[in-house]
């Protein structure tokens, strides 16, 4: 099926679905439950139900995991200890902390741990991964870093081959100007796996919260041979080659600072052509553009570089101009200015700055 047949036909099962739960939600007697044919006993229906809901609206994606919930637990003491209803408590946990409802998570996390505690073998060891993993990123995010770096302790304790949690030692290494020791394990992270994007997006981001700018484009130029198709690595490409040109000082790296602008309005060009919504490449690319503009002398009004140059501004028009429709912001006018300025439109981008500063008080 097309994406658009696809999108709508999850939109008509999220709706018949939804109505589905407002019945079970308001069933209160042996006779309503009756109607229902045994469809309100059944969990999957209603994960199904929040995964289709999960990246609209939150709230309802956990009002349906609740029901999901609510079915599969059963509290009999005698019973078997219940793996899949504890991952899908797990999982409402991290619902409940994508809400920001931290403290809740934390303690369906603790809850869900200490029905498993005692458990042994295969399933019994996953589940307490995942569940210290989670209770560790809860802390994290609430703030409590010294119970975070505990529980991604225990957890490399018990697999030391666990990158999720060495990735987060790193980054909380990081956050502290521990740099040294991020470094040693985003790189046995890499040594692990050198093809995961997620992780080459993280060590990127690493080398150029450092400084690092030409051993992070070497190294994000890398990664394109492991995927050609992802947005936010070209985004990065974009930023580095831009950085590189505005660092520029020795009168070499001066004489390259327009290839450099260049290559970067081509790599945001790239991301937006894989995520056309990509605000962060569309602004990306009209700075570089504007950077550029400025070095261009009248006489070079004809070449190919200048006609790539309009081609990339108009591009980039028409993302802002839809950004500043959904998100007024004098930032998006400059913008907006700066491509209509590379373009030769001159009085355009006049009128745009002028907006803008008619929007803030200014005469």
């Amino acid at each position: 099926m097309k994406d658009d047949e696809i999108a709508k036909n999850q939109l008509t099962a999220r709706t018949m679905l939804t109505e589905l739960h407002n019945l079970v939600a308001s069933a209160s007697t042996e006779e309503d439950f009756a109607k229902l044919r045994g469809v309100a006993q059944d969990a999957d229906i209603f994960v199904d139900l929040a995964r289709l809901w999960q990246d609209e609206s939150l709230e309802k994606a956990i009002g349906a995991y609740q029901t999901a919930v609510s079915i599969a637990s059963d509290e009999s003491e005698d019973k078997p200890v219940d793996y899949r209803a504890i991952r899908l408590s797990s999982n409402l946990g991290t619902l409940y902390q994508l809400q920001g409802n931290v403290e809740t998570a934390e303690r369906m996390y603790q809850e869900a741990l200490s029905k498993v505690a005692s458990e042994e073998g295969n399933d019994a060891e996953t589940i307490k991964t995942i569940l210290a993993y989670n209770l560790a990123r809860a802390y994290e995010e609430e703030g409590d870093i010294p119970k975070a770096t505990q529980w991604y302790r225990d957890v490399l304790r018990q697999h030391p081959e666990h990158m999720e949690s060495k990735v987060r030692l790193a980054m909380i290494a990081a956050a502290a100007g521990r740099n040294f020791d991020a470094h040693t394990l985003l790189k046995e992270c890499l040594k692990a796996d050198e093809t995961n994007i997620t992780l080459r997006s993280v060590y990127t981001n690493f080398l150029i919260s450092i400084g690092s700018h030409k051993e992070a484009l070497v190294f994000t130029s890398q990664t394109l041979k492991y995927d050609r198709y992802d947005a936010a690595t070209f985004a990065s490409l974009g930023w580095l080659h831009f950085a590189l040109g505005r660092e520029a000082k020795l009168s070499q790296e001066l004489a390259g600072r327009t290839k450099e602008y260049l290559r970067s309005a081509e790599a945001y060009q790239r991301a937006l052509d894989l995520d056309p919504k990509s605000a962060v490449a569309a602004q990306g690319l009209a700075i570089a553009l504007a950077e550029d503009t400025l070095s261009i002398a009248l006489s070079a009004v004809g070449s190919d570089e200048v006609k790539t140059r309009m081609r990339l501004a108009g591009q980039a028009l028409t993302i802002f101009s839809r950004i500043a429709d959904s998100l007024p912001s004098g930032a998006v006018n400059v913008n907006i200015g700066h491509c209509y300025f590379a373009r030769g439109e001159e009085e355009k981008a006049i009128q745009a700055v002028r907006y803008m500063q008619i929007g803030r008080g200014f005469c």
